[in-house]
């Protein structure tokens, strides 16, 4: 980030409207955790406390299940419910801890976003192996790029309108879904998806995915009607423009190669190494952190990404016999989207840090704040 831009982020305020059913009923009780943290605990702490227990507890289930499909233990499902319930706890009073020790920023507000990012990966992924999606391997490409593409046009919105929009069922009320669905799975085991829901003649595997079906197109016509309402500028003008749109159509050429191979080629692609590929794309769809820093510093999307670069080498690869091992080659580009991701938000973070004149994982004291502003 330049200077200019810096200077626009250190501006930026934070905006939200919320209409979630459940939203009310859990202010009551994340008030009363927050008040249970020590104030010397930096927000920022708290969020990546979270997300290393978020993400601990759905590494056990991709070790017992790498392709997402066969039986975890139950103990790895509740735990990893358990998990998903203490981030959501820490992640909702994380802001709350800020204002309670006077150390909100615009760093915090892109950490949290970062980290629900990396949350959603990991809790689809899970939530895939809970229902053993593993075994409809078209199905789990589905509800992965779903939730990618729901992820990306929220902060799209954002990027028009300046403010992030809630529906009446969100973020709340699909983690709570999530939580029941580890519960019951690890009580009545992967078995009880492929039960007949009473009075339908459907499985509730099925039941669930005609919901995540009807709930992505109502939720992607919720947010498009956002979109054309215009931004905050004068008579509706927004810095988003067209260039916002350059992301979206990069995930979209790596489809559009996918479905211009073979019906083999496509399974092939899609079901060798499920998690391991999901991962790999969703990691990569973290990176649309990006235009989360976009709308705070109020500047042009940048869209070139080197990361993009993955889903085509594997394609090529795929498609001209697999002369290099695919296992591999896999491994080596998670690593090396995990590792641009790390890079990418450790330099975003020193910049910020250092304009700012802030530490991401302490709260600095106001004596020695003064003092070098003296």
């Amino acid at each position: 980030m330049n200077e200019a831009q810096l200077r626009r982020l250190a501006q930026h305020k934070y905006s939200a409207q919320s209409t979630e059913i459940l939203d009310p009923i859990f202010q009551v009780y994340w008030r009363w955790l927050v008040q249970q943290v020590p104030l010397w605990l930096a927000p920022n702490t708290i969020t990546f406390l979270g997300l290393f227990i978020n993400a601990a507890t759905s590494l056990i289930l991709f070790v017992y299940c790498p392709q997402a499909k066969g039986s975890a233990p139950g103990w790895a499902f509740i735990l990893c419910g358990v998990g998903l319930f203490v981030y959501q706890s820490l992640d909702a009073i994380d802001g709350k801890q800020a204002r309670r020790t006077n150390s909100n920023s615009p760093l915090g507000e892109l950490v949290d976003h970062g980290c629900d990012a990396v949350s959603m990966v990991l809790v689809t992924l899970a939530f895939s192996v809970a229902i053993e999606l593993g075994n409809e391997p078209i199905w789990m490409f589905f509800v992965c790029f779903s939730a990618s593409v729901l992820f990306y046009c929220s902060h799209w919105q954002a990027y028009v309108s300046g403010t992030i929009k809630f529906g009446w069922i969100d973020v709340t009320e699909l983690q709570l879904f999530a939580m029941a669905a580890f519960i019951a799975t690890g009580i009545f085991g992967t078995e009880m998806w492929m039960m007949k829901v009473p009075f339908l003649n459907i499985t509730f595997k099925q039941g669930t995915m005609i919901i995540a079906v009807l709930g992505t197109l109502y939720t992607l016509c919720s947010i498009f009607s956002q979109i054309y309402q215009g931004g905050m500028g004068k008579n509706g003008s927004t810095i988003a423009v067209n260039k916002d749109l350059g992301r979206a159509g990069q995930e979209g050429r790596e489809i559009m190669l996918i479905l211009m191979t073979t019906p083999q080629q496509v399974l092939q692609v899609i079901c060798s190494h499920l998690i391991l590929r999901c991962r790999r794309y969703g990691n990569k769809t973290c990176k649309l952190i990006k235009t989360k820093v976009a709308c705070m510093s109020k500047s042009p999307l940048e869209v070139k990404d080197a990361t993009m670069l993955g889903g085509v080498i594997m394609l090529l690869n795929t498609h001209y016999g697999s002369h290099i091992d695919e296992y591999l080659m896999l491994c080596l580009l998670l690593l090396y989207v995990v590792f641009d991701l790390c890079r990418y938000c450790v330099i975003l973070c020193n910049q910020i840090c250092d304009f700012l004149n802030i530490r991401v994982f302490s709260i600095k004291p106001v004596e020695r704040a003064e003092g070098k502003s003296q």
